[in-house]
């Protein structure tokens, strides 16, 4: 089956797919995560630091991924694999279980709650004190509709700094700030 893209597939991957064959982009290891489905995972061999190489490393330390370089992949060496795994499915289970250890389910909040520490620190130990900000007039925010962007923007916009930002969509966040 071959679909558009959807937003939010990782929500109808688990009802379509036993397993995953796909690139390690951080994303994509992450929703693989959250969503708990084994995979052979293909890094891009191309990214000069070879981040999908590292991201995919991590995924498969917990036992729920195979990598195949790009250099070596090849139909047969795919099958081997899902071969292997076919034999049983409770192991199969048990190889998505371990790469849902992985998943941090609130990660949007963990990092939405730094950024708010980091701004109340700086707002409350005297941010114009800082020789650096002192310098800055103008900041922009992309994704300024999102209820973290908008609250950062209303505090630095409070902080007498000028705001512009970009999002996808207007709204009443957008047009508050």
């Amino acid at each position: 089956m071959v679909e558009p893209f959807i937003n939010k597939i990782w929500q109808k991957l688990k009802n379509w797919a036993d397993m995953v064959i796909c690139r390690s982009g951080a994303s994509t290891v992450s929703e693989l995560a959250a969503v708990g489905l084994p995979s052979i995972l293909v890094p891009y061999p191309h990214h000069k630091d070879q981040q999908q190489l590292l991201n995919a490393k991590w995924l498969a330390e917990s036992g729920g991924a195979s990598i195949i370089e790009q250099k070596h992949f090849s139909a047969k060496a795919a099958l081997q694999i899902l071969l292997i795994l076919s034999e049983d499915r409770i192991q199969l289970a048990e190889l998505g279980e371990k790469v849902r250890t992985l998943a941090i389910p609130n990660a949007d909040e963990l990092i939405s709650q730094h950024c708010m520490d980091v701004i109340k620190w700086l707002t409350t130990n005297g941010m114009y004190q800082i020789p650096e900000m002192r310098r800055i007039n103008t900041l922009h925010f992309v994704g300024i509709g999102g209820a973290g962007m908008c609250g950062i923007a209303e505090v630095m916009l409070n902080q007498g700094y000028k705001i512009t930002g970009s999002d996808i969509r207007k709204s009443s966040n957008t047009k508050r700030v």
